[in-house]
């Protein structure tokens, strides 16, 4: 399906010295504003709702062959599309959209990932699958040599996996694709890869009567760092198969304090999960880890190199369901919700709180699957069990440009501030 996109251009121009400089098109944008009641519906009449100044489409429909730009895919997408990630392609002719399929069980291991190969004009040129045999794909990451890790969320049989987004039609999981990112099998969620320390890191939603899974950090060993520093994706696809792993202990402030400091511990025993219990949603930016604590609706910012971290409650509006997969653009942080009604994708700034993106009426499904394509016009975002859409700004912009008005969630500074330890 060729996308029926047109954008005006216009083009800056300086005269004489002192002359105003002509600037692009007027922003429209703004986040957290309905009140245009815009409307897209799928093909099988199920409406999304728009920020105003927002436009987008259905790119794949759970258990529906993919409408491509020349044809329709050999196969149909997957039922549960969960964590993805944007990979640009080697050769420069577009990008992946990389989605796990959350399906399956340790008995019956039908989950996997899958592939939209995009054109550079946001077009889809193909749909495939590049890992199956597993169970339960959940969260995952990139990598900076070009492969996604894509995790299981399967107590006592999850693994974490490394795949090529460019490997077309792979049917099952073979060896040389399990890395060591995960120290033990568990509920793995989301990985996460630090460059400038050189380190992994995974975060655990195992939920138990004798506890909670830790956030774990992978440090390579000897042979993983002569791996990482090879040249190819090939030669450095071994960088997670061999190394060691700590695990995080917060150590709050006192007085009440949403802020304090944390350390890495040997084991898994002397860390304190229950102060972050169910981790899932995972980034790092400039030397920032943030993730998600879903029981208690959290989200925490972790200073890698200061060794200090805040928290805040996501629990502001009507965001009320459990925070689960993020992404980052800029200064903003975006959030999927897992849950039921309401269901969209939020915006999260530490001043100014939450405000609503997109959201639907009829997907009575948890989002996930959030993810910028490289030049950050384009949003993706999957309504699990139901379908992945693409959105755009309609003044042309890209998502980190400066917006013409944010409408936030009425919850003061105060409020987002979560002091539970």
């Amino acid at each position: 399906m060729k996308l029926l996109l047109s954008l005006s251009l216009v083009i800056s121009a300086t005269y004489s010295e002192g002359a105003k400089v002509r600037e692009g098109p007027k922003k429209t944008f703004h986040p957290g504003n309905f009140n245009w009641g815009k409307l897209v519906r799928d093909a099988n009449g199920r409406r999304v709702n728009l920020s105003n100044g927002l436009m987008g489409r259905p790119i794949g429909l759970a258990n529906r062959t993919v409408a491509l730009l020349n044809g329709t895919s050999t196969i149909p997408m997957h039922t549960l599309a969960d964590g993805a990630v944007i990979i640009k392609k080697e050769d420069g002719s577009g990008y992946y959209y990389v989605s796990n399929d959350e399906n399956g069980s340790a008995a019956s291991p039908t989950g996997g990932v899958y592939v939209w190969e995009m054109n550079n004009e946001h077009n889809v040129v193909d749909f495939y699958k590049v890992l199956g045999g597993t169970a339960d794909n959940c969260g995952g990451g990139d990598t900076p040599w070009g492969t996604f890790v894509s995790c299981e969320e399967e107590t006592g049989y999850g693994k974490c996996w490394q795949v090529d987004p460019a490997n077309k039609n792979q049917t099952g999981p073979t060896k040389s694709q399990v890395t060591v990112t995960a120290p033990y099998p568990s509920n793995w969620e989301n990985f996460a890869w630090d460059d400038d320390e050189k380190k992994g890191y995974v975060t655990d939603d195992l939920y138990t009567t004798t506890g909670f899974g830790a956030l774990a950090r992978f440090h390579p060993d000897a042979a993983a760092m002569e791996c990482y520093n090879k040249t190819t994706k090939e030669e450095r696809w071994c960088t997670l198969n061999s190394g060691t792993h700590d695990y995080l202990k917060l150590i709050p402030g006192t007085g009440g304090t949403n802020e304090g400091t944390f350390e890495w511990v040997a084991t898994k025993e002397l860390a304190n999960p229950s102060l972050y219990r169910n981790g899932e949603g995972m980034v790092i930016r400039d030397g920032t880890l943030v993730f998600t604590a879903k029981v208690d609706r959290l989200v925490f910012f972790l200073d890698l190199k200061k060794k200090t971290y805040a928290q805040y409650t996501t629990k502001c509006g009507d965001f009320t369901q459990e925070p689960d997969q993020i992404a980052m653009l800029g200064k903003t942080l975006y959030f999927a919700n897992d849950g039921t009604f309401p269901c969209g994708v939020y915006g999260f700034h530490k001043k100014g709180g939450f405000y609503k993106i997109v959201s639907s009426q009829d997907y009575n499904t948890e989002t996930s699957g959030i993810a910028f394509s490289p030049d950050n016009k384009y949003m993706y975002v999957a309504w699990q069990s139901a379908a992945v859409w693409q959105f755009w700004r309609e003044d042309g912009y890209a998502f980190n440009e400066k917006a013409a008005d944010i409408v936030y969630q009425n919850c003061p500074e105060w409020q987002l501030r979560g002091t539970k330890h």
